[in-house]
């Protein structure tokens, strides 16, 4: 997509306690100097025990890497969510 990056993948996810939030940082698959939280965006969608969830991603800019954040955890059961988000590479 020219100067640009489409990220899309699965990742499990295993808590150990509930009503947390959860973070977990990406490596970007190109590299890129992201200078802006937005330059970076998608979404994390999971089903828990038949709860919808929803989560962000945006840009951490101090490491350049993409920080997938989920607000509230309600199981401890395992998780998969599916995550996609893109970048320009700059």
């Amino acid at each position: 997509m020219g100067n640009n990056v489409k990220v899309w993948g699965a990742v499990s996810i295993d808590p150990t306690t509930t009503l947390t939030t959860t973070q977990i940082n990406l490596t970007l698959p190109i590299a890129s100097t992201l200078a802006s939280f937005n330059l970076l965006s998608g979404t994390a969608m999971g089903t828990v025990t038949g709860v919808n969830q929803d989560g962000s991603c945006y840009a951490d800019t101090s490491l350049n890497l993409c920080r997938v954040y989920i607000p509230l955890v309600v199981s401890t059961t395992a998780q998969n969510w599916m995550i996609s988000f893109s970048y320009p590479i700059i």
